[in-house]
């Protein structure tokens, strides 16, 4: 029996909930990997919503923010624009913005069902009473499209609201907030509920700097900064291959433009490598995506994990494709510069070496980073949240005797003030080898 169902956002306040929610139909039937494409039409006429390609990277940096920071076994795809502007089951999901109202609506999800089981949603941004932002930071009068698309995502994984404010799927939205396009602990704690976690790696790819506005070329070329984030999520120390190439606007997969052989990374570890990436001058128009996978060591060198982020070329020119070597890395060795969480590959070792852990974990108030030292030794000891930023330093080139060390953390930034709640990663320097381990803060 097939079934339309209909999920409005509106400004009201919510009722009181249960941590997240979910919905009585899912993707879940479908063969693993799962996942589906969507189809993004960017045709809102705000002055704030900026060019196409602004509306499209906003919209999918909300897809993938489920995709990398949900590490869920389910993932989005980008199929490409569309010029699509009307809710129907055609075996598409579409994105558009409707001229119209619908009521007080900001944003609404259509989803139709069979037995259960979700075949295809349709997302829908209300233009006609409310003003969109896609490019800029939001003003309070204004909606930020990240934000509401990354809630409406979670609308088509079936996750209904949760009762923590800062969740992306908490049912209330002020304008101009813009902080929901990072995922709570709540909400990827309920996309793993209804598809499991991502095993045995995960890897993001995203821009260094500020990401909420498309990179465009022209064609005289250019260069951007990047950061990319492996993750182990087994119980198991493993190795994996990793790789960036580039997919041009003709589909034609370029690269890989570096790639290591065999990266080590600790049981529950995650590592940071970050570079900049030379556009040349005369290359093809149109929409790029820039890649990175986490591989298999052996043939056929199978993916366990890929992401992605797009930039654009315009101009006048045809363009041609180039060669590689035209695509320079500043630096290709996957080495650490010792900058923010940028750890390096080369330089990560196990994490038993030290016995590095923290107790409890999660915690809701203070938890105890505790180490063991073979002998007397410098090491550093820092906080960071989940977007390599920086949160407290614990130690900053400490002389510490030999045997166990141990220092509380009490879930406050550098400037003494209550951070919140979500994933940290605490970084053990000593010498030259890196350590790194996950904790959850439950504000």
């Amino acid at each position: 029996m097939l079934k339309l169902s209909v999920i409005i956002f509106v400004l009201v306040f919510p009722a009181t909930l249960l941590g997240y929610t979910i919905g009585d139909e899912d993707w879940t039937y479908m063969p693993n990997p799962m996942g589906e494409y969507i189809y993004i039409n960017p045709n809102c006429s705000d002055l704030a919503a900026g060019n196409p390609g602004d509306q499209i990277n906003a919209i999918w940096m909300a897809a993938k923010a489920w995709n990398d920071y949900g590490k869920a076994n389910f993932e989005f795809s980008y199929g490409g624009p569309t010029a699509r502007a009307s809710v129907s089951m055609d075996d598409h999901n579409i994105i558009f913005f409707s001229p119209h109202a619908l009521g007080s609506a900001i944003v609404a999800t259509y989803a139709w069902v069979i037995s259960g089981n979700v075949t295809e949603c349709d997302m829908v941004f209300y233009d006609e009473l409310w003003l969109f932002n896609a490019y800029q930071r939001a003003e309070s009068y204004e909606f930020d499209v990240w934000s509401l698309a990354a809630r409406e995502f979670g609308h088509f994984l079936v996750l209904g609201g949760s009762q923590f404010d800062e969740a992306t799927m908490y049912p209330y939205y002020r304008g101009g907030e813009m902080f929901k396009r990072t995922l709570h602990w709540d909400d990827i704690a309920g996309i793993q509920a209804i598809y499991g976690q991502q095993t045995p790696f995960s890897v993001i790819i995203e821009p260094a700097a500020d990401p909420s506005y498309a990179r465009v070329f022209n064609q005289s070329g250019g260069s951007f900064d990047f950061i990319v984030r492996a993750y182990n999520n087994s119980q198991s120390d493993a190795y994996f291959r990793a790789t960036l190439d580039l997919i041009l606007p003709s589909g034609y997969l370029l690269g890989p433009l570096l790639q290591s052989d065999s990266v080590f990374l600790g049981a529950g570890d995650s590592i940071i490598y970050n570079s900049t990436q030379i556009v040349p001058a005369g290359v093809p128009l149109g929409e790029y995506r820039y890649r990175a996978r986490m591989r298999e060591t052996i043939s056929p060198y199978s993916d366990f994990d890929d992401s992605y982020f797009m930039f654009w070329v315009i101009g006048s020119q045809v363009g041609s494709i180039g060669n590689e070597e035209d695509w320079v890395l500043t630096k290709k060795d996957f080495s650490s510069d010792g900058s923010e969480v940028n750890l390096g590959f080369e330089n990560l070792a196990p994490n038993d070496a030290y016995r590095l852990q923290n107790f409890p974990n999660p915690f809701n108030s203070s938890t105890i980073i505790s180490f063991d030292l073979d002998e007397p030794r410098g090491i550093s000891l820092e906080i960071y949240n989940i977007s390599g930023q920086k949160v407290r330093s614990l130690f900053v080139n400490e002389q510490l005797a030999f045997g166990p060390q141990s220092v509380i953390w009490d879930g406050t930034n550098s400037e003494g003030m209550l951070v919140a709640g979500g994933i940290y990663f605490y970084k053990l320097t000593v010498r030259e080898k890196v350590f790194i381990r996950k904790m959850i803060f439950l504000k």
